[in-house]
């Protein structure tokens, strides 16, 4: 017996070395001794076989001898090694498990990207899928023997469900026993093999879909893998995930199947997404070698030094540019495997999402260059690419799309949410881009509700259309600017354009107190008194904001301070019932009638009062007003402050309330139940 466990001499991984295991001749039960051999791979070379099959138990609990020295493997290894050992005759066979030194990362790698060439040379496969049973069996007699007879007289039965059935019948009769019944047998044994671990384990993929010749071993008995792939078919079973592992094993089934039209590494990714690895790496590593696109170079090769997640992120690279990018320039999302599997549908539209949200332009700009992305797409997150990139401000990424497509691009939208944030180069960039077919009027509204006016005026450089200013004008309007203003007006802007309401941009300009905007809009002509659908004056809108500075302009240019709305509201009413001292103050100055009545009978005390203004309130007493008012149903202003109190009941309001209707009952005011 040994004394010292066996260890590995390096490999020259310059080199195409490989180890091959030599099986000793030997009994079933006889100790398993090997001697390990180092070759150089070439076709010519010394002929052997390749195993192919499942580690099982991660633990190695049986011993072997490698060279007279001790080794340990798994029990599933042992068992197979038995069964293939021949009693007369030495069997040399390359084994994964034995042959790589597992614990040496580095020869892992060398030996995992040679494992095509190591399949190809090798002059069978020898699949390997554990101990039989009586069902497994039957199975592999019945696919023997009917292959058998009709080998000679030149029938091909792969092709006849039909006559494999009457084949198998036939075979049941001749035998007898427990053959009687065997179409059932043959089914369970059948169901029995492809449940078994090997078709789930994901190296097995390559191993087959390597070998020029290939058997099916199942315990003592074997057939061809070109027959075995063929009768799951015959039978009428349903495929499952197995049928892409029998769509690639050498014979009859490959020559048919996707295998001969389709397999590069995203194909082959999708087709065996369900197998299984121990190492999560190996899910990708094991297809590399047979993938049309990744085999054959030297861009992405096995390595066991990188971390799962940039073996992750090296596939999406692959996938997407057929090329290793540079991960510190490059940026992938972080997915698990299993986030990749989901994903490869339209990868290259799901990673440019990602890197447009996150920022990523040079992912962005390789994708844009590198895929073919239709820019007109909508996704769910940031909508089409262009008009995201041009509100993001991103110029660089903007320009690839434009040097890229020469297709038709809507760029209206993008104009619009470019002009929206304000980006003169992108704004720029598309209108050089566009035609005079793009319509103006979307951007040019956006960038004058923001004030944008170098671009408004970029915008109205390239319009040669009929385009109505009258929206943008509204927009610069009610946020006051000025200078946007003062470009719309003098390119033709309708000063009268209705808006919201009826509202025209004066009224806009003047409920929000821009008395600037107001000033360039009266000096154009704007009219002083239009009415919205409710009947209010752009007076009325500025009494009834606030702010003050609108207000007495209007007032100065000869506005009508007792224009009335469609309720009989004056701007004094108004300005009242928003609690605004300063511009009551003003109104009155300038003749305002401080009891004045709406249609409801409702005067400016009553506002005031009703809405909880002490102040306004108390200064409307201080110049006059009628204490004892009346409304139309008999509501002093007292009775419209105390009814309010049912509606605001927070505590914050109490103090208001009580300063309210102490003022007015300080005076003996009453309300009308009082009466």
């Amino acid at each position: 017996m040994a004394s010292f466990m066996h260890k590995y001499t390096p490999l020259d991984l310059a080199t195409d070395t490989i180890r091959l295991v030599c099986l000793r001749k030997g009994s079933f039960n006889d100790d398993i001794r090997c001697d390990l051999w180092e070759i150089q791979l070439h076709p010519n070379g010394v002929p052997y076989e390749a195993l192919s099959y499942t580690w099982g138990c991660a633990e190695k609990s049986a011993k072997i001898f490698l060279g007279g020295l001790m080794a340990q493997v798994t029990h599933n290894l042992n068992t197979a090694l038995r069964y293939l050992r021949i009693e007369d005759e030495d069997r040399v066979l390359w084994i994964d498990a034995i042959c790589i030194d597992q614990d040496n990362e580095r020869e892992r790698g060398h030996q995992v990207g040679q494992m095509r060439r190591i399949y190809e040379n090798a002059e069978n496969v020898l699949i390997w899928l554990g101990q039989g049973t009586n069902e497994t069996d039957f199975l592999m007699d019945s696919i023997n023997q009917v292959h058998g007879q009709a080998k000679p007289a030149g029938d091909d039965w792969r092709d006849s469900s039909e006559r494999w059935q009457i084949a198998l019948s036939i075979l049941g009769h001749e035998l007898g026993g427990i053959y009687a019944t065997s179409s059932t047998q043959q089914r369970e044994g059948l169901e029995e093999l492809l449940r078994r671990p090997w078709f789930r384990r994901v190296w097995i993929i390559q191993e087959v879909a390597c070998a020029r010749k290939a058997s099916v071993i199942c315990g003592w008995k074997s057939v061809s893998a070109g027959m075995f792939a063929q009768i799951p078919s015959l039978m009428g079973m349903e495929a499952d995930h197995w049928q892409a592992i029998l769509d690639v094993m050498p014979g009859h089934a490959r020559e048919k199947s996707w295998w001969s039209q389709s397999r590069d590494l995203r194909t082959l990714l999708v087709k065996f997404r369900d197998s299984e690895a121990r190492d999560p790496r190996d899910s990708i590593y094991a297809l590399l070698g047979i993938s049309s696109d990744a085999c054959g170079n030297d861009i992405f090769r096995p390595d066991y030094e990188k971390r799962l997640q940039e073996v992750i992120q090296n596939t999406i690279s692959f996938l997407l540019f057929r090329k290793l990018v540079d991960l510190s320039v490059y940026k992938f999302p972080e997915w698990t495997f299993p986030e990749l599997l989901q994903n490869l549908d339209g990868l290259p539209y799901k990673v440019l999402e990602w890197a447009l949200q996150m920022g990523h332009n040079a992912t962005s700009m390789q994708l844009l260059a590198d895929c073919e992305i239709d820019v007109n797409k909508k996704y769910p997150s940031i909508g089409a690419p262009l008009s995201f990139l041009a509100e993001e401000g991103q110029r660089e990424v903007v320009e690839t799309i434009l040097a890229r497509n020469d297709a038709d691009i809507d760029l209206g939208f993008p104009l619009a949410k470019a002009a929206e944030k304000g980006h003169d180069a992108i704004v720029s960039l598309l209108l050089a881009r566009s035609d005079a077919d793009v319509n103006l009027g979307s951007p040019l509204a956006k960038a004058a509700e923001k004030g944008h006016d170098a671009i408004v005026g970029l915008l109205l450089a390239h319009n040669d259309t009929d385009i109505n200013l009258g929206s943008p004008l509204a927009n610069a309007a009610v946020n006051g600017y000025e200078r946007v203003v003062r470009l719309l007006l003098e390119n033709g802007a309708d000063r009268e354009s209705r808006h919201i309401n009826g509202r025209t941009p004066l009224s806009w300009a003047a409920g929000n107190g821009h008395k600037r905007a107001v000033g360039l809009l009266l000096e154009n002509g704007a009219d002083k008194e239009s009415r919205n659908i409710d009947g209010r004056t752009p007076l009325s809108w500025a009494a009834g904001g606030w702010w003050c500075s609108a207000t007495m302009f209007l007032l100065y240019k000869g506005a009508d301070m007792e224009s009335r709305d469609n309720h009989g509201r004056t701007p004094l009413s108004w300005a009242a019932g928003q609690g605004n001292v300063e511009k009551v103050e003003l109104l009155l100055e300038n003749g305002a009638d401080k009891e004045s009545r709406d249609i409801d009978g409702r005067t400016p005390l009553s506002w005031a009062a009703g809405n909880w203004w002490h102040d306004t309130a108390k200064f409307l007493l201080s110049k006059g007003a009628t204490l004892e008012s009346r409304d139309n149903e008999g509501r002093t202003p007292l009775s419209w402050a105390e009814g309010k109190r049912a509606e605001r009941k927070w505590a914050v309001w109490d103090q208001t309330f009580l300063l309210i209707t102490k003022l007015l009952r300080d005076r003996g005011v009453k309300s009308e139940s009082e009466v």
